[in-house]
């Protein structure tokens, strides 16, 4: 896989939770970060989507009532 550096502020306490995620699981820290940050986005990506659909099917709910009031 390809990767690009990218630069992170982190507060102190979230870096050392990474920080000691990562040595328990005898993985690199950007590993750690990098995963945490793939499930984070999946998570509001489906979020995202699921709000979507809930806004066009209120829209079609809307339009169909319009038609037959």
């Amino acid at each position: 896989m390809r990767t690009a550096a990218t630069a992170l502020r982190l507060e102190p306490s979230l870096k050392h939770r990474a920080e000691v995620l990562a040595e328990a699981e005898n993985r690199s820290f950007s590993a750690v970060v990098r995963d945490a940050l793939q499930m984070y986005l999946s998570q509001r990506e489906a979020e995202q989507a699921e709000i979507r659909e809930a806004m066009a099917s209120w829209e079609s709910y809307r339009s169909e009532e319009r038609r037959v009031g």
